[in-house]
């Protein structure tokens, strides 16, 4: 068993994991036995802190013979440097302060202490280990967010170039009216070789295993809930600009190459009424912008940011008011708006 795993096991008995890395643990765990045979025996150590039922009181000096072995297992001197000194009374005196030798116990108090403090030791490890993994777990993940939203800005730039400056328009009608139709558009045009790249690694999505884009083709052909699950899926766990509305009249989004105009982001969840994103647990936005810019965010400073970017100018879930409004919308997002009926016909705005 390698090591970060074992501490992923120690940090799961302590409760010191998030959410996501909790629930991956608990899989692994039921699929492999040996990772259960593993848990179960650091819960076994672990229980070790706990009281003696047979004992009401410590045995005597005891926490002089516990910092005693621990210094020892850290293979520190346990004698107190000695004071020279001519003056015997000196001598004496200092002696008179060394800690005396601790009273001998039972066999099985011993034992018992020496696994209780091999157990502490191990669990002091755990407590500064065991943030710093997942803080560096955490950061590999963000940064592999970045590079799927750059790699994306740079599939999106090339389809503009060949489209008159036209990133993918999303239709305001039918089975294909969602802002998730940018994703399976690039691969089946060529823009995009890796489908995996519309999956977060730190979201949702990426822990169901496998992702599989479904077609164009698959989506047209399918109806009632098996459609609305693949509009779901079909963008991965990132959100799309939705276009805008000018005149009546809707229009796709036209590459300006503008700096901070949002054309794709951590997608918006369902479960936080489409205003923020599950990804990064919450914790951290990544946003493309027009010029292939890629900015990560940190929520809790970012509000003004989150609402202008799923939402357009007038707090509507839905596709922008003008063309200088960004709107990024989820997978199954009608430009519409949430829930919007997609057998409605509006005018498609003249593609210039």
């Amino acid at each position: 068993m390698s090591e970060p795993v074992d501490r992923l096991l120690l940090g799961y008995l302590l409760g010191a994991l998030d959410e996501s890395e909790q629930e991956w643990v608990e899989e692994q765990v039921a699929e492999n036995p040996q990772l259960r045979e593993v848990l179960v025996r650091l819960k076994a150590r672990l229980q070790l802190l706990e009281p003696s039922r047979g004992e009401t009181t410590p045995p005597p000096h005891l926490a002089d013979a516990t910092c005693r072995t621990v210094a020892r297992a850290a293979g520190q001197d346990q004698a107190a440097p000695r004071a020279r000194s001519k003056n015997g009374a000196r001598r004496s005196q200092a002696a008179s302060l060394r800690p005396q030798p601790m009273p001998a116990v039972g066999h099985s108090t011993s034992r018992w202490l020496d696994a209780a403090v091999t157990v502490g030791v191990m669990l002091a490890l755990a407590l500064l280990v065991v943030p710093a993994i997942h803080s560096s777990r955490m950061q590999a993940r963000l940064r592999g967010c970045t590079n799927n939203l750059r790699l994306l800005g740079v599939s999106l730039s090339q389809y503009s170039d060949l489209h008159n400056n036209y990133f993918p328009p999303v239709p305001v009608e039918g089975k294909l009216a969602a802002a998730g139709i940018y994703a399976p558009k690039l691969f089946a045009d060529g823009y995009l070789s890796e489908p995996h790249r519309v999956v977060c690694p730190d979201s949702p999505l990426s822990r169901e295993g496998e992702f599989a884009m479904p077609s164009l083709s698959e989506v047209v052909s399918a109806s009632g809930r098996r459609l609305e699950e693949l509009l779901d899926r079909m963008g991965g766990s990132y959100g799309y600009n939705l276009g805008y509305f000018e005149g009546g009249s809707y229009r796709p989004t036209r590459n300006s190459f503008r700096s901070h105009f949002a054309i794709m982001a951590d997608a918006p969840s369902p479960e936080l009424n489409y205003r923020g994103s599950a990804n990064h647990g919450g914790k951290f936005l990544n946003v493309l912008f027009e010029d292939g810019r890629v900015v990560t965010l940190s929520t809790c400073a970012a509000d003004e940011v989150v609402r202008s970017i799923f939402a357009n100018e007038v707090g509507e879930v839905a596709a922008g008011t003008h063309r200088d409004d960004a709107v990024i919308g989820h997978s199954s997002t009608c430009p519409l708006g949430v829930g919007s009926m997609r057998r409605v016909a509006l005018p498609l705005g003249p593609v210039e």
